[in-house]
Formats: structure tokens, C-alpha cells, sequence
């Protein structure tokens, strides 16, 4: 999950398993829902139980490798993908050859998030 992008409908797939085991269900009886999916993926302090959106969470993971991209250059990671994707250029700068790997394509998502994150929106 950190080093892949994972499919939507994957996420709203895994989504859909822990709703069902959190709210339980018998037969063909389902049990009420209390409390909308959205409160529980509060965080603890806000009153939820902290479940998390797993396709937001999955950007966050793929951000935080760009982020490391950025500023751990002597790292190995670094060092592998610097020399194959982007040698004469920042990550930020960094193209998305026809051929490149999928795990370079996730990381260019969570490059995608860092610059939202970094133009405020």
C-alpha cells in the first residue's frame, strides 16, 4: 500500500469487509447502522473510531515516498530511482516514461499530492 497505487475499487471493496465485520450481520438480518461510515473515520480525539479512508490513505503512503525522494538523497531508494527516472532533474520535474515501472507511476500519484499539498489545495 505504500508503494502501490491501489485501485478505487479495491479500497471501497476492503472498505465494504470492515463495514460488514464492525456492523455485523446474521443470515440474511443486518444489524442497524448507528453512526454514518464518515463519523467513524474521525480520528479518536474527534469523537470517531479513527478508521481511515483507505484510498486517501493510500495517497498519503505514496506521498510520503516522494517527500523522502525530496529530501533523503543518500538514500538507496534515492539513489536507484534518481539514477533511473529523473538524473538530470528534481522529482518534482520528473517525466513518466511509456515503459517506467508501476511502482514509479504510484509514486508520481503521490508526487500528483505533494504539489496540491504544496500550491495550498
Amino acid at each position: 500500500m505504500a508503494c502501490f497505487k491501489l485501485p478505487t475499487s479495491l479500497c471501497h471493496e476492503l472498505e465494504s469487509m470492515i463495514c460488514r465485520f464492525f456492523w455485523g450481520k446474521r443470515g440474511d438480518n443486518r444489524k442497524i447502522h448507528w453512526v454514518k461510515w464518515l463519523e467513524l473515520c474521525k480520528s479518536k480525539t474527534q469523537g470517531g473510531i479513527g478508521f481511515k479512508d483507505l484510498s486517501l490513505f493510500n495517497d498519503a503512503l505514496l506521498a510520503k515516498q516522494t517527500w523522502r525522494l525530496l529530501h533523503d538523497k543518500s538514500s538507496l531508494f534515492y539513489l536507484v530511482f534518481n539514477a533511473k527516472f529523473f538524473p538530470d532533474t528534481s522529482i518534482i520535474e520528473a517525466k513518466i516514461p511509456a515503459n517506467s515501472s508501476y511502482a514509479w507511476k504510484s509514486i508520481m500519484k503521490g508526487r500528483d499530492v505533494v504539489k496540491r499539498g504544496a500550491n495550498g489545495g
